[in-house]
């Protein structure tokens, strides 16, 4: 974890006995910078806040939501960016808010995808988190 220097969480729910993941649609320079639709809960790590921390921090900040359990003990690693992996309950209200410190809105939107859509159509850094994140959560949801 020494090179990382944002964190954040792939979350999702189940609904009707299958998982989706929330995907926040990103602004229109992020979409075009980075290629896709949808980013995930995510952001620097503050001063004095371990990694966990800090992605419980974004997704409450980013969201609204609290996380029902974190489903992996280890986040998905590629520097400078680490992202657990977490459920939320299936109700759960998402709130997109403005960044707290600098009153911008980071996300226009946001939509519960099923995985295949949220692989196709998520910012393209982004992908090779949510690929690894497939079987890790489709076998959470077995269990």
């Amino acid at each position: 974890m020494n090179n990382v220097t944002a964190t954040g969480f792939i979350i999702f729910r189940i609904r009707n006995n299958n998982p989706e993941i929330l995907g926040l649609k990103a602004l229109p320079k992020f979409r075009k910078q980075a290629g896709g639709i949808y980013d995930v809960p995510k952001g620097r790590i503050d001063k004095g806040e371990t990694p966990i921390q800090a992605a419980h921090r974004e997704l409450l900040e980013e969201t609204g939501l609290i996380v029902k359990k974190v489903i992996i003990k280890k986040p998905i690693i590629d520097a400078p960016l680490a992202l657990w992996i977490a459920e939320v309950d299936d109700d759960s209200d998402v709130t997109i808010i403005n960044n707290p410190d600098t009153g911008l809105i980071e996300h226009e939107d946001f939509k519960w995808l099923k995985i295949e859509e949220m692989k196709n159509t998520c910012l393209k850094y982004l992908r090779p988190f949510v690929i690894k994140s497939t079987d890790i959560i489709w076998d959470y949801t077995r269990l």
